[in-house]
């Protein structure tokens, strides 16, 4: 079981951030969108729906920093997506925040290992399994 984080920052598109997960030898993967708004993103290939992502916002992070500060319905969706896991499902979070050491997803996977045993991998420039 694994769980898969990226970030996409200015420059990747969904596109991109999928075939990182098959180089790292994850060619199927479900995107879970983490982000608490799909509007504010800077980078267009990200910008609203449409990415063949899964949106979470109950994911996302009510803070301005890297910490997580959970919001309503975090909880039931742990509870899901630690099922789909279960269930053999290899899940890659993305958000804006290409550097996974300043974003929420990092806890949001931490969490989800709690709860399944899954591996963390982070994908990026510097691929790093946690």
């Amino acid at each position: 079981m694994t769980v898969l984080t990226a970030g996409y920052s200015l420059d990747r598109t969904p596109k991109d951030i999928r075939a990182l997960a098959s180089k790292a030898g994850f060619p199927e993967v479900t995107l879970l969108d983490v982000r608490r708004s799909q509007t504010h993103s800077r980078n267009p290939h990200w910008r609203g729906g449409g990415v063949g992502a899964v949106w979470s916002p109950s994911l996302g992070n009510l803070g301005k920093t890297a910490r997580w500060i959970r919001p309503r319905g975090a909880s039931l969706a742990l509870r899901v997506n630690a099922e789909l896991i279960l269930a053999g499902e290899v899940l890659l979070l993305v958000c804006c925040e290409r550097d996974w050491r300043r974003c929420h997803r990092r806890y949001v996977a931490q969490v989800l290992r709690e709860l399944t045993g899954a591996k963390i991998i982070h994908l990026g420039d510097d691929e790093h399994d946690a």
